[in-house]
């Protein structure tokens, strides 16, 4: 995409780099200047720090602070020249004749102590100002006549001056930001979504100092290299600083100090003392207090990625230009006559294969293809080009396993088989597809270099059927075999990708949400740290999946756009309707409809194979948001069959539970009970409970549910714990226990605000509706009022009051005034208010 965009098909925002950025992650220094600007008996604040951190930035929020509390401001810019008094000029009256030190000194205090209240003084560039103009900001700071607030540039700064303006003016140092909100910035920047691995090199070259960050997004956006297509900002091609930040960074250096600096570069972090000419100690040290050298834990000096990048390093790779799999051009396309008689496997070509699907080049395959298979004849080599023919058969949508020859045997073989199952989504005891006629190693498992693909495909399919704990333990074993570096290991990029798979899928399915976050979050930030490769879609998949899963929808919304984004690039793993759907689920969750019909009105009405699930969950959704009885869920069931034909307990029981949660729990109850018995696992359990309990309803039906949802929150499934609380309202409803009643839709409210989220369920649900008065009385008494204050306060008597403050609680569901402010959440959008 790099450079085919035209300007004028980006979104108007991206004015924004050429002005100023939303100002993010500075809450506790705003907090402190608040502070000080608003006691005119402050002497004032010092703001360190390096260059581009922001310093001018909170000056400014200063001085309007300062208007805000009716202060007269007045500003000073420190400037390199010595003219005594010359950055006040513009403040001071013209003098006449050549008056001497005292005589400046006095004029000038005169005419800034003026005749009102202290002034507020914002000086830029502290550390530039002469000293006839630093002694005369002192004297007004240590005599109370004026507040000043000063930046000053501490790296450029020697240790002794750091507090320029004397001991009365308090010095707070503005460090880089943290990498939450330099992405938060970037986003803000931008104004939306940025692509994760896009917001890991931008943030990591800008090490969390803003000035740097909106260089780099001002070059992105005007080379082209910066881009959308309605999805997540991506930044295609190598990330270089533009000429004008390399000013910057280097500005004041001397040829002695470039070179040093240069040396470090290339080389990466290196002893000082291994430097040579010219790094002798001063300058090293020199340039470590500028901030352009940094001391690691080894005592070792390295420069800023950035910094390198400006210097024009070459050693290394750069970030984002590698890739995993070398460029198809660099592998021999051709091997010797002696070498293929040698290696009747012509690992060479087989090499190259592998590049080429997973590099997407798919119409470069077929001739590369029919040569390899007249001239294979070892075991390895015929089952690599087997999982070769089934990849590229599921990406045209057909079933993989279909193509795999039943007569092979022995590992290479099995674990080609194995992985296929996993791929098409076929569990264990389903297909007939075990790994039979494998030579087993330890665990059941072939032994030799098949082993991690094999182990990483079976514990994806002991997931599937429900069985998380031999699942995580068949997965522990494959990241062992991968991590072993003194065994070959083939397929072990597809190897990784099925391991994460099964770890995420097992944790979910064991109602370990902490685990499953944190999995998720390592795979996504291990990815991260290597170059990009075609893997990157399939682990955003995963990562988004995950958050959905988890009920985070914002979280799942994004990673599933660069999924999405990710897979219009090159989908050698046939993701692209799998996150198409899951993508428009979250749209619909989320009430966007119209974003969720627009995904989805080109793909056909017909998605074969596991991605059929994904595509039919969002339509489902997506129809019965838009009705008000029972939902339309036949293709949802047919779906679900299919899944239980792959013997996909899992995806089964998802799906099921979706037809429960759409309110038609008999019609699924008993299967979903089945499931239960035949699961090793708790959340076939919860959804089966759900079910059964809905499907029954008398006086215990609410009770049920609410315990159901409690546990469905304890296992991570928040999103499905509020339509649970939501129908336990509901049944708690019509039997006449209001109290109940309400603080069950109390929890479904505050679920879904956490999720945010909106479903059938929750449209439905009855909030209490209080009145007016009651509304008055419930918002000061969760304010901390006590009785006699809000009878005060209203012109009430303090039994009316509390009769009030009763009917609160009743209608709310709550027994006390330390409950009133989780129990007054903003309702759902569609939420429907009760009579009172």
């Amino acid at each position: 995409m790099a450079g085919t965009t035209a300007p004028s098909s980006r979104p108007h925002v991206l004015a924004v780099p050429a002005g100023e950025p939303p100002l993010i992650g500075r809450a506790h220094e705003l907090a402190v200047l608040e502070q000080v600007v608003a006691d005119p008996a402050s002497p004032g604040l010092l703001l360190t720090g390096p260059l581009g951190v922001g310093r001018t930035r909170l000056l400014r929020e200063a001085s309007r602070a300062g208007r805000a509390h009716d202060r007269r401001v007045v500003h000073v810019r420190g400037n390199a020249a010595e003219v005594p008094l010359g950055p006040l000029a513009h403040l001071l009256p013209p003098v006449a004749g050549a008056p001497d030190r005292l005589f400046l000194l006095q004029h000038a205090l005169t005419a800034l102590r003026g005749d009102g209240p202290p002034a507020l003084v914002t000086v830029d560039d502290a550390h530039r100002l002469d000293e006839l103009t630093r002694t005369v900001l002192e004297t007004l700071a240590s005599a109370g006549d004026a507040t000043v607030v000063a930046t000053e540039r501490s790296e450029r700064a020697p240790v002794e001056r750091l507090r320029t303006l004397g001991d009365d003016v308090s010095p707070l140092s503005v460090g880089p930001l943290s990498d939450q909100d330099t992405e938060l910035l970037l986003a803000g920047m931008l104004g939306g979504d940025v692509e994760a691995r896009t917001a890991q090199r931008l943030c990591d070259l800008a090490g969390g100092i803003p000035l740097f960050l909106r260089e780099l997004v001002r070059s992105g956006w005007d080379s082209g290299r910066l881009t959308t297509d309605g999805g997540p900002w991506r930044w295609d091609g190598p990330v270089e600083p533009p000429r004008r930040l390399s000013g910057f960074l280097l500005a004041g250096t001397d040829a002695t100090e470039r070179l040093v600096l240069e040396r470090v570069a290339v080389s990466g972090p290196v002893d000082p003392a291994r430097i040579g000419d010219p790094g002798d100690p001063d300058t090293v040290t020199g340039l470590q207090r500028r901030g352009l050298l940094e001391l690691d834990e080894a005592g070792r000096v390295g420069v800023a990625p950035l910094l390198a990048a400006a210097l024009g390093a070459t050693g290394g790779a750069r970030a984002g230009t590698a890739a995993p799999f070398p460029p198809a051009s660099v592998v021999p396309r051709q091997a010797d006559a002696g070498a293929r008689h040698r290696d009747p496997d012509s690992r060479a070509d087989l090499e190259l294969i592998e590049d080429l699907r997973w590099q997407d080049r798919v119409e470069e395959l077929g001739p590369l293809l029919a040569d390899a298979g007249r001239r294979l004849r070892g075991p390895d080599g015929r089952a690599r080009l087997s999982l070769t023919h089934a990849l590229l058969a599921r990406r045209r949508g057909e079933v993989a396993l279909d193509t795999l020859d039943a007569a092979d045997e022995g590992p290479a073989a099995a674990a080609v088989r194995e992985a296929t199952a996993r791929l098409d989504g076929v569990a264990l005891d389903r297909g007939g597809v075990s790994g039979a006629g494998a030579a087993p190693g330890p665990g059941g498992a072939p032994g030799g270099c098949w082993s991690a693909l094999f182990l990483a495909a079976r514990a994806g399919r002991l997931a599937a059927a429900g069985r998380p704990a031999e699942a995580l333990d068949a997965a522990g074993r494959a990241g062992e075999a991968l991590a072993d570096d003194g065994a070959e290991q083939v397929e072990t990029a597809l190897a990784r990708l099925l391991v994460v798979d099964a770890e995420l899928s097992a944790l979910r399915m064991a109602g370990r949400p902490d685990d499953l976050e944190r999995a998720a979050d390592e795979a996504h930030h291990r990815n991260l740290a290597s170059p990009g490769w075609a893997g990157d879609a399939w682990l955003s998949w995963q990562h988004g999946r995950t958050a959905l899963a988890r009920g985070d929808l914002e979280l799942a919304g994004r990673r599933l756009a660069e999924a999405r984004a990710g897979t219009t690039q090159r989908d050698p793993l046939a993701l692209s309707a799998d996150c198409v759907g899951s993508l428009a689920l979250v749209h619909v969750l989320r009430g966007d409809l119209a974003a969720a019909a627009e995904l989805l009105d080109p793909v056909p009405d017909r998605v074969p194979g596991p991605a059929g699930a994904a595509m039919e969950r969002a339509r489902t959704w997506l129809r019965a948001a838009g009705v008000t009885g029972a939902a339309p869920v036949r293709p949802l069931l047919a779906v679900a069959r299919e899944a239980a034909a792959r013997g996909d307990l899992v995806t089964e029981a998802v799906l099921l539970h979706d037809v429960a949660r759409l309110g038609l729990n008999a019609a699924v109850a008993d299967r979903l009970r089945t499931l239960a018995e035949r699961a090793r696992a708790p959340l076939p359990r919860l959804f089966a409970a759900h079910a059964g309990a809905a499907a029954v309803q008398d006086a215990r039906t609410g009770a049920r549910l609410d315990r159901v949802s409690a546990e469905l929150v304890t296992a991570g499934a928040r999103l499905d714990a509020a339509d649970v609380a939501a129908a336990a309202a509901a049944a708690h409803r019509r039997c006449g226990e209001r109290r109940r009643s309400a603080a069950s839709a109390a929890r479904a409210t505050e679920l879904a605000a956490a999720c945010g989220a909106r479903t059938p369920a929750l449209d439905r649900l009855v909030r209490p509706r209080l009145t007016t008065r009651e509304r008055e009385v419930a918002a000061l008494a969760a304010e901390g009022a006590s009785n006699a204050e809000m009878a005060r306060a209203l012109v009430l008597s303090v039994r009316t009051v509390e009769t009030h403050l009763g009917h609160v609680y009743a209608k709310l569901g709550i027994g006390s005034r330390a409950e009133l402010g989780g129990a007054l959440p903003t309702s759902p959008p569609g939420a429907v208010p009760s009579a009172g």
